[in-house]
């Protein structure tokens, strides 16, 4: 029985193995396909975030301290994401007849996925304070999913 549980763990070893490529026109052809994903993904958050920021701010203003804490957070979060999102938008714009950006290509896509899951922690932190919902998490994680898998 342990044979056989030794076997099967490294033929399952092996095929991860065979998905990982140190080939580097696939890792930049891959590379390339996920930069125009978070091109077009970041041309449509930035209208996105922008669209949060009005409505919360022309949402009516509220006695409740903790519903405008709520509402500053949640406005300051968009605008600092829409920003980012503008200047990854830019860099990809610019960069678009280059061959590859490399390690600044990498690292945009991670830190892209990455702040958007931190967005999505912080808002549903900040949604607390009014509601107990995880709505803002769970969206920020299946909208990064979409765009990366």
């Amino acid at each position: 029985m342990l044979s056989f549980r030794v076997h099967s763990l490294t033929r399952i070893i092996d095929f991860f193995r065979s998905l990982k490529t140190n080939d580097p026109l696939a890792i930049r052809e891959i590379d390339g396909i996920n930069l125009r994903r978070l091109y077009y993904a970041a041309l449509a958050a930035i209208p996105l975030h922008l669209a949060h920021i009005a409505f919360f701010l022309l949402n009516g203003s509220s006695a409740n301290p903790k519903s405008l804490i709520w509402k500053g957070c949640v406005v300051y979060s968009h605008l600092g994401m829409a920003t980012w999102m503008a200047f990854v938008a830019l860099i990809l714009f610019l960069a678009r007849n280059t061959k590859g950006l490399g390690g600044l290509g990498r690292f945009l896509q991670f830190s892209v996925s990455l702040l958007y899951l931190a967005l999505g922690a912080f808002l549903t932190s900040a949604d607390q304070l009014v509601t107990t919902g995880i709505v803002a998490f769970l969206t920020c994680s299946v909208g990064t999913a979409l765009v990366f898998l």
